[in-house]
Formats: C-alpha cells, structure tokens, sequence
C-alpha cells in the first residue's frame, strides 16, 4: 500500500512499528501523532475553508514515507538496552520498596518519597557534571575544555520549546567531543516527555551529520527534570576542531531548524 492511502492510524503503526521496545515506540508514536495534529490545525489556521480531512490527508503527506523513518528509528532504538534497563530499574525499585516499606509501614509513602529521592539525586548528578562541563567546577574525568560557547537559542517543537543556552568543546580520549546543555520546556506538566530527545539530528558547518543513520552520533549524559521541563546535556561525538556552528532537526515533516553560532565567550 502507498504512503499517500495510508490512514492516519495505519500511517502512524507503521512509521513507528520498527521500534521493538513497547514503550518507546508508544512514546514515539504519540509525538508522531501529536505532530501530525499540529500541522493539521496549522494549515486550518492558514486556510479556513479548507475541509478538515482535507487538511489531514495533507497534514500526513507532509510527514513523508513512514517505511523511511521507521528504519532510521529502528536503527536508533535498542530494544535490548531497553529491557535491560527498565528490568535493573524495576529489581532495584522493588528491593528499596521492600526495605523501606518494612521500616515505614506505609507503602503510599514509600512509592512517594523514592520518586522523589531518585529524581532528586538524577538532578543533583546533572547538575554537577553541567557545572564541570560549562562552569569552574573540575571534571570527574580525563578531558580537555578547549572552548565555551552561549548560543542561547530557542524555537517550538510541538507542544514544548527547546532550547540550547550553553555549548562547550573538549577533547576526550583523543576526539572532540561538542556539548550542548539543552532542555525541552513543555506548557503543560503532564505533557513532560523525554522522547523528542531520541528523534533529534544534527549538522555541522562543514556537512558532516549526526544521528539516526549518519557517520557521527550523539548521546545524553546528565539528565535534570522539574515540572515541566526536562533538561540533559547532549554529546555530539568526532566534531571538527574548528566547527563554527551547528544545526539541529527533527523529525521529517517537523518545521525544526535550530542553529547555534559557535562563537568562543569573549570575541566578537
């Protein structure tokens, strides 16, 4: 069946169908749909007499081939690394329930008080390795800081605003490593999520992409959440020493064009 007499639903089934870890290819799936629902009301917006299914059916055509961006996400996503860590989370959560649940004799509380304890320390942990990163702190491992950058930009994504406030270049075992302090910041609490996190992609001045299916990758060190934020510093590997800028994207179909001027602090 062609892409263009796909429904929405048998669409968004099979852009995420190659995600074999149930519950990233759910987080994925409603980012994808939520995208779709917002370029739908965008083009109602922009054309008011336009039919609505009118603008649906060219809400998905505007998303692209879901066969093509089910095998870039498939080779992002690691189903074993997925069991792997919710199974060490789950045997982890359940001894402190036991333990602690023993002690307290309460076990609403419990569940309350390691959610926030675990957030707490993730965010503590972030929050120290940012300070190395970008800051005066001494890093906990073998690097080089070769240049501190403020891009400090920001653009819509979806329902959230990501922004890039703080980027730093180091040389860690023998490659440059280029750190971006980013955070997504949701309008609603319980529209949190971590998943626009695996969709991104990236290119430097010089050509040279990263992510899902290109020569250089990245990945997420030091997550911090609040109500309705979520912030990691994300480590784009093998860059260039004299890269000058970089430019984020999303998803096919998505309007996401970030661009950071890697300018060194202090020079014009």
């Amino acid at each position: 069946m062609e892409h263009s007499k796909l429904t929405q639903d048998q669409w968004l089934d099979r852009a995420a169908g190659g995600i074999r870890f149930p519950p990233d290819r759910r987080a994925v799936r409603a980012e994808l749909a939520g995208h779709l629902e917002d370029r739908e009301e965008a083009l109602k917006r922009a054309f008011p007499d336009m039919p609505r299914e009118e603008a649906r059916e060219r809400a998905l055509a505007g998303m692209g081939d879901p066969e093509a961006l089910r095998r870039e996400l498939s080779s992002v996503h690691r189903p074993l690394l997925g069991w792997l860590w919710l199974i060490s989370r789950w045997a982890a959560l359940g001894a402190l329930c036991l333990i602690l649940a023993s002690l307290l004799q309460g076990g609403a509380l419990v569940s309350q008080g390691l959610g926030y304890l675990e957030q707490r320390q993730e965010n503590l942990q972030g929050q120290a390795l940012s300070a190395a990163l970008y800051g005066e702190e001494q890093p906990a491992w073998e690097g080089e800081r070769l240049a501190l950058y403020s891009p400090q930009v920001h653009q819509r994504l979806g329902r959230c605003t990501l922004r890039v406030e703080r980027a730093a270049l180091w040389r860690e075992e023998g490659r440059n490593t280029l750190y971006l302090e980013l955070s997504l910041d949701y309008d609603l609490p319980w529209e949190r999520s971590e998943a626009p996190l695996s969709c991104l992609w990236a290119e430097d001045d010089q050509g040279n992409r990263y992510g899902a299916g290109e020569q250089g990758y990245y990945r997420i060190r030091g997550q911090q959440t609040g109500l309705r934020r979520v912030e990691v510093n994300l480590a784009v590997e093998d860059v260039p020493r004299d890269i000058r800028s970089l430019t984020l994207g999303y998803l096919p179909g998505t309007d996401l064009e970030l661009k950071l001027e890697l300018r060194e602090e202090g020079t014009l």
